[in-house]
């Protein structure tokens, strides 16, 4: 129950920054997926950009570094902030945060896998 508010709260706040995924058809942001995730992220990070082209018509561009302008939705395992430790999240526990214009989710890579697809269904 408790990690279900966290990331309740943690998504509506994230969108109640505005950060804008497609605009106008075309993709206003990337998907940042490190080289380090697991197979099974890689693979969730694609079926992402795949249903976001299918709700929307524009296909996200997925990128191992975020770009120094724009819009970008991180995945992580290190926070930039360092203020929590994501192991502290268990195995599939996910935080997502706002960041700027960029959408932050840190966890390990079950909480990484887990994430994309409750965007997916929840929003």
């Amino acid at each position: 129950m408790k990690k279900w508010f966290l990331g309740i709260f943690a998504l509506c706040v994230v969108l109640a920054h505005g950060t804008t995924l497609v605009k106008d058809g075309k993709p206003a942001a990337v998907l940042v997926v490190p080289k380090t995730v697991s197979l099974n992220v890689m693979d969730a990070a694609k079926d992402f950009i795949h249903h976001i082209k299918c709700i929307s018509g524009a296909e996200l561009t997925l990128v191992n570094t975020a770009p120094a302008e724009g819009e970008a939705v991180i995945l992580t395992s290190k926070p930039k902030d360092g203020n929590f430790e994501y192991e502290s999240l268990g195995r599939n526990g996910f935080v997502i945060r706002n960041d700027g214009n960029n959408i932050v989710i840190c966890g390990s890579n079950g909480g990484l896998k887990q994430a994309l697809y409750y965007i997916l269904e929840e929003k």
